[in-house]
């Protein structure tokens, strides 16, 4: 991963001086950083730049790479917490076609004789009290 970064900051510097991009190299992003701290164009074996923008593109690359890991990590934590803490996985609540099968308008048509034998043709409103909603259910 370090040589990638390496060879990703001698290629942006290239491109920004006008070079053309070294060729991937293993070892010459690590000799530049081990020797050629002063002069990266000798490591690469062709110009990339002058020293300060090829160790600035490279830290640049390398803060992008972590803040990208950053974020990455940051959303998948978030996303695993708001799953863990969503009312539908709540072990012992009802979900919504549990909520429909024993409180919805069929089943209260279906009690009808039960709950209010008075009535000859009830309506759902006649039989029970909307207490809430089902999680969007109206």
């Amino acid at each position: 991963m370090g040589a990638v970064v390496l060879w990703a900051g001698a290629a942006s510097s290239a491109v920004l001086s006008g070079h053309p991009v070294p060729g991937f190299n293993l070892g010459a992003g690590l000799v530049a950083l081990a020797r050629h701290r002063g002069d990266p164009s000798a490591a690469w074996g062709q110009p990339v730049g002058p020293p300060w923008l090829y160790w600035t593109s490279t830290v640049t690359i390398f803060v992008m790479l972590v803040a990208a890991a950053a974020i990455c990590w940051w959303v998948w934590a978030r996303s695993k917490r708001a799953h863990t803490q969503d009312p539908r996985r709540i072990h012992g609540l009802a979900s919504r076609g549990e909520v429909a099968k024993v409180a919805g308008a069929k089943a209260l048509t279906a009690r009808a004789a039960d709950l209010r034998p008075s009535l000859v043709h009830p309506q759902v409103g006649e039989l029970g009290h909307r207490l809430g909603r089902a999680h969007g259910v109206d």
